[in-house]
């Protein structure tokens, strides 16, 4: 069953959880809704579609574009990676940057290669090393993401919020924090819209 298909049981679970007042159910409600997705995702052959958040003054859109490809590191959530892992070549991915006045999507990249154990979780003196993490078990993973193109103009945060079509993005969902969260394609496509029309 593709991740269309079982969209009313992901909506029902985001129903739920945007009703939510307890911080201990928000979360529980929340997991659920990832859980599910990311049932259909592994079992879903088509593309998928990804968000991925980065902070503009560690690594912008600006600095993909001149490197080409990265591989996108330090990822140090274990939902988050599991979304990593799950990422196929050719899958779509939208570049957000956040903790940026305004935050908001900020153009578009493609998975150029499959996930490998990032290397800074073995670095010692470096920012995302884990001590717990060995060659031989690896904890933590990352994909390669190509640049495909840089938006004239951001496609901000509030600007998401505004469109009722993009209600049900994961993004804007209560509690949602993940720095990497899979998208619907038609979100997908309404954003790369909402891109066109601001230029």
């Amino acid at each position: 069953m593709t991740y269309h298909g079982r969209k009313g049981k992901i909506v029902k679970h985001l129903e739920i959880f945007q009703k939510a007042i307890n911080p201990v159910l928000l979360s529980i409600v929340y997991g659920a809704c990832l859980a599910v997705i990311m049932e259909v995702i592994q079992n879903e052959g088509a593309m998928n579609y990804w968000l991925v958040k980065t902070e503009p003054d560690v690594y912008s859109i600006e600095d993909l574009r001149r490197d080409k490809f990265t591989a996108w590191t330090g990822v140090r959530n274990y939902q988050a990676r599991n979304f990593l892992t799950a990422m196929k070549v050719g899958d779509k991915v939208l570049i957000y940057h956040s903790n940026a006045k305004p935050p908001g999507v900020v153009g578009v990249g493609v998975i150029k290669s499959k996930a490998v154990p990032d290397e800074t979780q073995f670095e010692e003196k470096g920012e995302y090393y884990d001590p717990k993490a060995t060659r031989e078990k690896p904890r933590w993973f990352c994909p390669d993401i190509r640049f495909v193109q840089a938006f004239r103009t951001m496609v901000s945060l509030d600007e998401l919020r505004e469109d009722r079509s993009l209600k049900d993005l994961l993004l804007l969902q209560r509690g949602s924090r993940l720095s990497v969260i899979p998208v619907e394609e038609k979100h997908f496509t309404t954003i790369l819209s909402l891109a066109e029309a601001s230029c």
